[in-house]
């Protein structure tokens, strides 16, 4: 059997296929990522939310950092599921929120999902987004 043959390359194109493009599942929906996706997108938040940086990080794989985030500025995303393209973080007394768009200008369909509380690293507790459960986080204190 030719590894490389036509069958197979067909195959692993529509098995990589299957991961990348969305589901039909309601694109959303901050509670059904779509199968297949190996990391949730992940913040850091500082304590209480603080109105001074870090605010809040953001990663859409654990080794993966993309942004620092600052409150209340519309930041673009790598679409992680469904058609979700930028996010705003923001802050109501104590507690923090995070607006998920369908537009890149943080202005079409928002959505604002609950946040789930996850374990505490080091560098400070993790609230996870668009999860079913906590996410599996590097402890980057050391860096």
């Amino acid at each position: 059997m030719k590894l490389f043959s036509p069958v197979n390359i067909i195959g692993l194109g529509t098995f990589a296929a299957r991961l990348l493009l969305p589901t039909s599942a309601a694109p959303l929906d901050p509670v059904t990522p779509r199968p297949g996706l190996l990391t949730i997108i992940v913040f850091y938040q500082a304590e209480h939310c603080a109105k001074t940086p870090p605010y809040w990080m953001l990663s859409t794989g654990v080794e993966s950092w993309d942004a620092l985030l600052k409150v209340k500025n519309c930041q673009a995303i790598i679409p992680a599921w469904g058609n979700i393209t930028s996010i705003m973080p923001g802050y109501l007394s104590e507690a923090c929120t995070v607006t998920a768009y369908t537009d890149t200008a943080c202005t079409e369909n928002a959505v604002t999902p609950a946040f789930e509380e996850c374990a505490t690293t080091a560098k400070g507790p993790w609230k996870s987004f668009a999860i079913r459960g906590c996410a599996e986080v590097a402890d980057r204190a050391g860096e």
